[in-house]
């Protein structure tokens, strides 16, 4: 009697263990998807760089700007980016976004780390004079499926 009393509260105990063990990687898991930050997407609409530019003052490392097929255009400014890992995206490779320099200025100046562009038409930069007319940086991009055209300037136009 004594022997089965015993593997009894040994099975009993071994359950509660693995009861415990259980619910401690439930409570992590769970306390881990709450802790964790996601990307947002920000939608930007209108059709001028200040537009393009408002959204990457509300956005944060990580998020994806979403251009849609708009065609954005140079007030006379650039679109400057200081925040890091952001992801600029056309509608698709077949629907693509335009961001247009117009002929009187660069179209993106970079002073952050690791910028994606994806589904972009890049035309009419120019740099008056200086480099980077297009895009101009001195850090990682990646650029996937963009076209660029009749962008001018000292060096480094397409």
């Amino acid at each position: 009697m004594d022997l089965m009393n015993l593997n009894t509260r040994k099975f009993i105990y071994m359950g509660r263990v693995k009861a415990g063990i259980f619910l401690f990687i439930l409570v992590f898991l769970l306390f881990a998807s709450f802790s964790a930050t996601s990307a947002s997407n920000i939608t930007v609409s209108g059709d001028s760089f200040d537009d393009i530019n408002n959204a990457i003052t509300t956005a944060n490392s990580g998020d994806l700007i979403q251009l849609g097929s708009n065609t954005f255009k140079s007030n006379g400014s650039g679109i400057r980016i200081t925040t890091e890992n952001l992801t600029f995206i056309g509608a698709s490779p077949n629907n693509p976004a335009t961001v247009s320099g117009e002929n009187i200025s660069r179209i993106f100046l970079i002073n952050a780390t690791t910028t994606t562009f994806k589904y972009i038409n890049f035309i009419n930069g120019n740099g008056n004079g200086t480099t980077g007319t297009a895009i101009l940086t001195y850090s990682k991009i990646i650029v996937e499926n963009c076209t660029f055209s009749d962008n001018i300037g000292e060096s480094g136009a397409t």
